[in-house]
């Protein structure tokens, strides 16, 4: 088969893209006959997929550097209808979202028709940003109203709120539409044999943005967009005794006086965040939407303590009720590991991680793929047709 995939960012440090890149790496070779990527930017055709040869091709867009981000996204739209879209061959399409109109299969990662409506409540914006942001949502929103209701069209979802919500939105039959849960791989994302003290301080080398805090002392993890996973709520909430690591960017313009202070510390990207998670005690994700979260599966895996929201998170369909896993509301960050934070044991976060593991053994990236496999198939079968 012939795959062509539309994203903006093929990269692995992406959460959308991961999750598409651990799905198409485990696809057998086999099977594919040719992988197109087609993006604004992408990490290298071999650092996941050297086992695909010459079969994959990366094709870059030009206009990486369009501005505003609205004109990014439509010109986007635009290159691929008229270089991809009129093309007649038998290449199965996968979209990232709406990114463009001209796919087979949308891989749902995420949604502003749901988003918008808390977005528009909590962003601190000028006048001139919120025209531009309104403007942007509505352009989007519109796009997916339009492009989801076609009866053509089949979905991927990666958890059940998503499912129900565009099910009752697009009446979507069960046929067009396949659920299947994001994973960790267990074998990156995992238990540390070194001592806490060993993980901080081979990261205060390599980080010392951080090197401030005190490894003696409890140190939290936050990791995301800083707006949309909550971080403007946690901070004013965290007490001064509270060590926490921020990994991450605001919103262009935005700004964040309390990350100066003295207990905080922000690292603005990473590519080995499984090092932070395997050091640091309590993973605070106080998200306020989040189709997945692979961030949540993976700390989970790493055994840390972890603070998540419970309404509009996939991860947490999977992870509520586990031990040391509990829920916070994402507008009123108050809980007991917070104000009184505890640095996490070796034998309390092996016996973490293990239960995890074993409970989450049926999820896997290998049993993923195979739903998506079964949906290629389909479309393969009836392309012959």
């Amino acid at each position: 088969m012939h795959l062509q995939i539309f994203v903006h960012e093929f990269e692995y440090g992406v959460g959308h893209s991961k999750a598409m890149i651990e799905v198409l790496k485990r696809i057998p070779e086999e099977k594919i006959q040719k992988l197109e990527v087609v993006c604004y930017q992408s990490d290298g055709p071999h650092e996941h997929f050297s086992h695909l040869g010459d079969k994959i091709k990366i094709h870059k867009v030009p206009g990486i550097g369009i501005k505003p981000f609205l004109l990014k996204f439509i010109f986007f739209q635009l290159y691929t209808f008229f270089f991809w879209g009129l093309k007649k061959d038998k290449s199965i399409k996968i979209s990232m979202g709406v990114c463009t109109l001209i796919a087979d299969i949308v891989n749902i990662q995420f949604c502003h028709f749901l988003w918008a409506k808390t977005y528009f409540k909590v962003a601190q914006l000028s006048p001139h940003k919120w025209l531009y942001k309104k403007l942007l949502f509505s352009y989007i929103i519109a796009c997916e109203d339009y492009y989801y209701s076609q009866e053509r069209l089949h979905f991927a979802f990666l958890s059940r709120f998503m499912e129900e919500e565009f099910t009752k939105r697009y009446a979507i039959e069960e046929e067009r539409k396949m659920m299947a849960y994001s994973s960790a791989d267990f074998s990156r994302f995992t238990v540390k044999k070194q001592s806490r003290t060993n993980l901080l301080k081979s990261l205060f080398e390599d980080y010392p943005e951080i090197s401030h805090l005190d490894p003696m002392k409890p140190i939290s993890l936050f990791a995301g967009a800083f707006e949309r996973k909550g971080l403007p709520f946690l901070l004013p909430n965290i007490p001064k005794d509270h060590q926490l690591i921020v990994i991450g960017r605001g919103e262009a313009g935005a700004e964040f006086p309390l990350l100066k202070e003295k207990n905080f510390a922000n690292v603005t990207f990473t590519k080995e965040i499984e090092r932070f998670y395997q050091a640091c005690d309590l993973f605070l994700f106080p998200t306020l939407f989040e189709p997945f979260g692979l961030v949540i599966m993976e700390a989970a895996m790493c055994g840390m303590r972890i603070l998540v929201s419970k309404r509009h998170v996939g991860a947490t369909e999977l992870l509520e009720g586990s031990d040391g896993i509990d829920t916070i509301d994402p507008k009123d960050p108050h809980h007991q590991w917070i104000d009184s934070p505890q640095i996490l044991q070796s034998e309390e976060r092996l016996k973490f991680s293990t239960q995890r593991k074993e409970s989450l053994s049926q999820l896997s990236w290998e049993k993923c793929s195979l739903e998506w496999l079964k949906l290629f198939d389909l479309l393969v079968n009836q392309n012959r047709a």
